[in-house]
């Protein structure tokens, strides 16, 4: 996409045209004394221009040579101040005059160039060339223009042949490692940009271009150290500012990769790539605002930047504001009707809002453009799972496969279809296909074990019955189940933190969860928001006491929670956590929350939407140097048929959402399918999963850790 790595070609045409001027004056005493002559031939292009004029005024008392040489001039000083039309029209007067001048054809060619009219630069270039053979100049300027007519070959062996006639120009070595970087082949650029380095140790352009190839092949941190002596030869140069904030993003270094893209806007306040670059950094830091600010100003400075329409959408779905985001993408299709990304991006929204079929329909368009578009084969594979529409989400699920056969989410949600067909042999098979590619995944060997205990019963009830039976997809018990059964919940929503800022989404999402478990027939549902420590200890207290005679215990916690040293703690609003020492006094362990639903005698669940970006940790001291906070929360594994689910797996941070949106995505999901009839408590998690893997662009997975009872469990039957 756009705003992407910069390549800067090492000449400036009209400085090198201007030397030729400074030529023509250099040749030209007999015109000492004459006024007109005197202005024709200097560097400020309004007196060339007003001189010239005045020469070429005298008509034929002036030499045809001397005319030639006047058109010329003026044609410079047009070309000087970006007139290529009128410097063409008087290179047009000077050639008709003297045929034999290279150098008309040259400059001629030069502004040819700068008006994108390639084939008529490549014939001046060649005429120059033809009177000039052993100049390297024409077919440095002709290799230029071959690479900006994408025929990179050529060009190349234009660059060849510069450099055969001039061996130590550092310049041409660039140029044709420009050439070689289009082509892909970062190997041969970065020998080119090393050889112009050797010739050059201060050649600031090969640094820069060496980084962007550098970056090309994923070497981040040679490129970084690349951007870091192009900045030292040149220190106010905002592109190098940008390449490294560029590449400090793609490693994840999101606050380093704003510091210089600041610096960049800084020095190039109307560059709208170093806004939309900075927006990005910003969404991968979840600051949707200042991302969507960013963004703003990027397309205020380009109203036709398509990809900042594609990437602004993107935001706004994260948001919830689905219908800004839909008329962001229906931008992006008008600027670039032919990008497969702005249709599945739109398809992502409408699947987001659950209009599947108009997802499907952009799906469509998306791989009907990009036919290994494995993403959208995917995205398309859950819509048709979600209208039911198996044999389609299979067919999609497998072709993602066929593109990417290393990829474990795709054989994970074709395991889930296959479930839900009831056709478990080959739910298993792709089960152990995600084991064997992620062998520490938990959540496909539960699913596994639930596939197999599923497919064992049904073989059992076929030998009873004496017969066959259909498949049961959704393995529904009697609603006396949960009329019999004591379920109660404890639903805390912490947002308005005191040492940091304002979470948008807990309190809508806990009182949503609660809604829907009220709804599910829990006859004790406990709603609290913004508690402290004290009362969040209380409060876990109270609910153990009465989890000791309840068959179902859940806890939903949403807020901020914290890593350390392996250790997982949820965050209450009064906490400071000014060292990490803190933790204990002042937040709960994760520990203690499990031991609150330890008691119940079926399902025992603690689901944490506290996996978000933690503004603690960024000035939290740590008081041992062995100490280290990670991103997310960590991998537990709990006992006793004890179930905890994580909005995001181990180490990942979740997405809020913001002011506008009514939900968190993990939120979202969790309570379109808690009031699903017909779901059994495992299938329930793989469905979130998928929905928050589709919603988020697979930037967020929810992830179950723990294990369930062999009986099957249903939030809501039939």
């Amino acid at each position: 996409m756009a705003g992407g790595i910069r390549l800067k070609l090492p000449r400036s045409a009209l400085v090198a045209a201007f030397a030729v001027l400074a030529c023509v004056a250099g040749n030209a005493p007999a015109w000492s004394a004459d006024r007109a002559w005197d202005d024709c031939v200097k560097r400020d292009p309004d007196l060339s221009i007003a001189g010239c004029s005045k020469v070429l005024a005298r008509g034929a008392s002036e030499t045809t040579k001397n005319r030639a040489i006047a058109y010329y001039n003026r044609g410079l000083a047009y070309h000087h101040k970006g007139d290529n039309d009128r410097a063409i029209a008087d290179y047009d007067q000077s050639i008709k005059l003297n045929p034999d001048d290279g150098d008309t054809y040259y400059n001629r060619g030069i502004a040819y160039d700068d008006k994108r009219a390639y084939d008529q630069a490549l014939a001046d270039f060649d005429e120059f060339i033809r009177l000039k053979p052993d100049d390297a100049d024409g077919h440095y300027k002709r290799g230029h223009v071959y690479r900006e007519k994408g025929d990179y070959d050529t060009a190349i062996a234009s660059y060849d042949k510069a450099i055969a006639l001039n061996p130590k120009d550092p310049d041409s070595y660039i140029a044709r490692g420009n050439a070689y970087d289009d082509k892909g082949d970062y190997d041969r650029a970065i020998a080119d940009y090393d050889k112009a380095i050797e010739i050059d140790p201060k050649e600031q352009l090969g640094y820069y271009n060496r980084g962007a190839a550098y970056v090309h092949k994923g070497d981040y941190d040679r490129a970084i150290a690349d951007y870091d002596e192009a900045i030292l030869l040149k220190p106010d140069d905002a592109d190098s500012y940008y390449g490294r904030g560029r590449t400090y993003r793609k490693k994840g270094n999101y606050d380093q990769a704003i510091v210089d893209l600041n610096k960049d806007i800084e020095l190039s306040p109307n560059d709208p790539d170093a806004y939309y670059q900075r927006g990005v950094a910003y969404d991968d830091k979840n600051d949707y605002d200042r991302a969507l600010a960013d963004y703003d100003k990027a397309i205020a400075l380009k109203p036709d930047y398509a990809d900042v329409y594609y990437y602004r959408g993107l935001v706004y779905r994260e948001k919830g504001e689905y219908d800004r985001s839909i008329a962001d993408y229906d931008k992006e299709i008008e600027l670039k009707p032919s990008d497969p990304d702005a249709y599945y991006g739109r398809g992502n929204t409408y699947g987001a809002k659950g209009e599947y079929d108009l997802a499907i329909v952009d799906y469509d368009k998306a791989v009907a453009l990009k036919p290994d578009y494995t993403n959208a084969y995917f995205n398309r594979g859950h819509a048709y799972r979600e209208k039911h529409e198996y044999d389609q989400a299979l067919a999609d699920y497998g072709k993602a496969i066929e593109l990417n056969p290393k990829d474990p989410d795709s054989f994970y949600a074709r395991a889930n279809v296959y479930a839900d067909k009831g056709d478990y042999d080959h739910a298993i098979a792709d089960y152990d296909a995600v084991i064997a590619l992620k062998p520490d995944d938990t959540q496909a060997k539960a699913d596994r074990a639930q596939a197999v205990a599923a497919r064992d019963a049904a073989q059992s009830k076929v030998a009873t019955s004496g017969g066959s039976t259909a498949p049961d997809v959704d393995h529904a018990p009697p609603p006396s189940q949960v009329i019999a059964e004591t379920r109660i919940a404890l639903v805390v929503g912490n947002a308005n933190y005191a040492a940091v800022g304002k979470l948008p989404n807990p309190p809508r999402d806990a009182a949503s969860i609660a809604e829907a478990l009220r709804t599910d027939g829990f006859s004790d549902v406990k709603l609290l928001t913004d508690l402290s420590r004290a009362d969040l200890v209380k409060a876990l207290d109270e609910f153990q006491d009465r989890a000791a005679t309840a068959d179902w215990a859940v806890v939903y916690f949403a807020g901020h929670g914290m890593e350390l040293n392996g250790m997982n703690y949820l965050i209450p609003v009064d906490a400071h956590l000014k060292a990490d020492r803190d933790l204990q006094d002042e937040a709960v362990s994760l520990d203690r929350v499990v031991s609150s639903v330890a008691d119940a005698r079926k399902l025992r669940l603690v689901i944490l939407d506290a996996c978000r970006n933690n503004p603690f940790a960024q000035s939290m001291r740590l008081t041992t140097a062995t100490r280290a906070i990670h991103r997310g929360l960590a991998r537990i594994e709990p006992s006793g048929g004890t179930l905890i689910a994580y909005a995001a797996k181990d180490g990942e941070e979740a997405i809020d959402g913001g002011e506008e949106t009514a939900n968190s995505p993990f939120a979202a999901a969790l309570i379109k399918h808690l009031t699903t009839p017909g779901l059994e408590v495992g299938r329930l998690f793989r469905l979130v999963r998928d929905d928050v893997l589709a919603a988020t662009e697979r930037k967020q997975e929810p992830f179950v850790y723990g294990s369930l009872p062999g009986e099957e469990l249903f939030f809501r039957p039939n």
